[in-house]
């Protein structure tokens, strides 16, 4: 499409690969750096070139009214009172700290903890989470809806009346999956076969 951009963002395994955690990696990637006749230690150092423009990146975004994050909004870190920019370079600034600094870090701690914005998964699995906060949330953002990946579904979903759209419809696994259309003001689901239907 004529004008538009690609915004990458940084979920919980791009956190843990940067600072050398490898526990969730999948050996594809392994296999895929040894043709570099380099190693994911390496691959991710502050010298390579593709560290530095994943540094660069954000974390949370805000674009028109919807906010596009991996994890989710928790009121955790509404807490925080941080501005969308804040708490992105505030992710910048702990890449590469080991998880003992993350802890110690009252910030940091919060970022990279079950409640913040890279590992929350309480849309799908708190049962006491209600609409009205996840309503309360939007509007302290200034938001209608937050559209996140992180916690793998079938195929996209919405949740709570529609402010949660779950884009993570396992494609990572290779058999299904799916992709979030914005089109005329609507939003479509689209199918690895090329169709295009309804969310």
């Amino acid at each position: 499409m004529a004008g538009g951009h690609v915004h990458y963002l940084l979920g919980n395994h791009e956190y843990l690969v940067l600072r050398n955690d490898q526990r969730y990696l999948h050996p594809k990637y392994k296999h895929t750096v040894s043709f570099f006749n380099d190693n994911l230690t390496e691959q991710y150092s502050v010298q390579s070139v593709l560290c530095r423009w994943l540094r660069s990146k954000s974390t949370i975004i805000k674009l028109n009214d919807f906010i596009f994050l991996h994890g989710g909004i928790h009121e955790d870190f509404l807490n925080l009172n941080m501005t969308l920019e804040s708490a992105n370079q505030a992710f910048r600034d702990s890449i590469s700290k080991s998880k003992k600094e993350l802890k110690a870090n009252p910030l940091w701690a919060t970022l990279h903890g079950k409640t913040g914005p890279i590992w929350y998964r309480g849309y799908f699995r708190d049962e006491q989470l209600k609409d009205e906060a996840v309503a309360g949330v939007l509007r302290k953002l200034q938001a209608s809806k937050v559209i996140v990946g992180h916690t793998s579904m079938p195929s996209i979903e919405t949740r709570f009346d529609g402010k949660v759209i779950a884009i993570d419809s396992s494609i990572k696994r290779g058999k299904e999956g799916e992709l979030l259309l914005w089109e005329n003001n609507q939003f479509f689901r689209a199918t690895l076969t090329g169709e295009k239907k309804p969310l």
